[in-house]
């Protein structure tokens, strides 16, 4: 679930962070260091809840930042800043879940895949084994899905934030976030009985 610092994150007034974020697009090196003591810890959680892993979660957090110093002049909405860091985070979590992939695959899934692989909802009504689903399938399948899906996915089936606070996050309305909800679950569902189905095939 979110930490408090999170939420305390996703709560700060809009106009203050709105303020924070312009002064840090105009070049402001102390708006960038605060912004970083605000947004350092609930970004670190975040990473740790896609990735489950300290160390890989530290560098998620470090890649993030660089992108987003490096993209801040491209934020179009300052008050949305939270949101953004977390799509920058996501993006950052997903290149490296795919690096990881390529290289080694634990055997067993830990206790943080099989919790990720509960919170995915992907078992029971579909008649699959929720135990086999790895939190690296789960991430694999998060990340093909459209951009429209993707991250209201993340933020429902790993972090599980409420509609209200996904519609906030992503600008839209509250039963907008519920319909891109129930889309994404049915994507994922079907990309992850398929990627079964073509592992019991293989063996």
């Amino acid at each position: 679930m979110s930490s408090g610092r999170e939420n305390d994150a996703r709560g700060a007034g809009r106009e203050e962070i709105s303020v924070l974020a312009s002064r840090w697009r105009a070049g402001e090196h102390s708006a960038l260091r605060e912004v970083i003591r605000r947004f350092q810890a609930p970004l670190l959680s975040y990473a740790m809840s896609l990735l489950g892993s300290l160390n890989d979660a530290e560098d998620v957090v470090q890649e993030t930042w660089i992108r987003a110093h490096g993209g801040i002049r491209d934020l179009r909405d300052p008050s949305g800043l939270w949101a953004w860091l977390r799509r920058i985070a996501h993006n950052a979590a997903m290149d490296a879940a795919k690096r990881a992939r390529r290289h080694e695959a634990p055997e067993d899934p830990s206790a943080l895949e099989i919790q990720a692989a509960h919170q995915a909802r992907v078992g029971g009504e579909n008649g699959t084994d929720e135990g086999t689903i790895t939190l690296g399938a789960i991430i694999a399948a998060i990340e093909n899905l459209p951009e429209t899906y993707r991250e209201a996915a993340v933020y429902h089936y790993l972090q599980e934030w409420p509609h209200a606070d996904i519609a906030v996050a992503l600008g839209i309305s509250e039963e907008a976030a519920r319909q891109r909800v129930s889309r994404a679950g049915r994507l994922l569902r079907s990309a992850l009985r398929q990627a079964r189905e073509e592992e019991c095939h293989d063996l």
